[in-house]
């Protein structure tokens, strides 16, 4: 098998078996699945022989991989380009979206993986619209900061965890999520970015899992709100975000987008007021 770490660093692995779909024709494959710290979404797929791998290598009409990784467990793996074929019978395919799925279970709350984000306290309680959304810290956080700090990489440092509720649909969570991003982005002066979100039991049995090709930033800091701060510019400017964001069809969001790209291009700014 390859050694993923040659790509970079290595969030979440999958392995089972299933098919690589070419239109109606399919190809069985055994699967090793990895998303990478930069967002990154590849797998190493093992099929009958070297002539099948060579062949599927030109063939530029993959779909998908679906497989199964567990007993009850389904994935899809879509959105795919073969990059390449490598030694013997093993392909090397690259996606853009991971859905891991669990039959027979309900949904008791969804758990976003957070890029580099930096916080004073250990977990803070926002109230989005109507949706609680809680980031708290990962384990070994102090560990993980502080070699982010130092290699001016990319990690998963913090959690933001949502109640499912059978009212809000799954877009509205990701969205707000999203818009929780984009404020953490401008508040830290860092990119902030969710690589995947688990949906979770109550006891923390992941049942459900997306992920998607991120786009993430190397860790910097030039944190335009102070960290104690932080909480408090989120209550306050959220509401904003999101009501002119409505009212604009999401024409609002590219003032913002601008002032974060130039943010974290080392361009100078005056602090944004809070008075909205």
């Amino acid at each position: 098998m390859i050694d993923w770490n040659t790509y970079g660093s290595v969030i979440r692995i999958y392995k089972g078996s299933g098919s690589l779909c070419f239109g109606e024709d399919k190809e069985s494959c055994e699967f090793e699945l990895v998303q990478l710290a930069n967002g990154d979404l590849y797998a190493l797929c093992q099929v009958s022989d070297h002539v099948t791998a060579l062949s599927m290598s030109f063939n530029k009409e993959l779909e998908k991989l679906v497989g199964e990784i567990g007993d009850d467990q389904i994935l899809i793996f879509s959105d795919n380009m073969i990059i390449k074929s490598v030694i013997e019978n093993q392909l090397i395919v690259y996606g853009k979206f991971i859905s891991v799925k669990s039959l027979n279970h309900k949904s008791a709350r969804f758990r976003f993986a957070l890029t580099n984000l930096v916080m004073d306290e250990k977990r803070v309680q926002l109230n989005c619209d109507g949706i609680n959304l809680t980031i708290r810290r990962v384990e070994n956080y102090d560990d993980i900061v502080f070699a982010l700090k130092a290699s001016k990489g990319i990690a998963v440092t913090c959690e933001a965890v949502i109640d499912s509720n059978s009212t809000i649909a799954r877009e509205t969570v990701v969205n707000t999520v999203n818009d929780v991003c984009l404020l953490l982005t401008l508040s830290q002066g860092c990119r902030v970015t969710w690589l995947y979100y688990d949906v979770v039991k109550s006891n923390d049995e992941i049942i459900e899992s997306f992920h998607g090709s991120a786009i993430t930033k190397p860790f910097t800091s030039l944190p335009l709100i102070a960290a104690q701060d932080m909480v408090g510019f989120l209550e306050r400017v959220y509401p904003n975000l999101t009501c002119r964001a409505r009212r604009s069809s999401g024409r609002f969001k590219r003032p913002w987008m601008l002032i974060l790209t130039r943010k974290l291009r080392g361009i100078f700014l005056k602090p944004v007021p809070l008075s909205w």
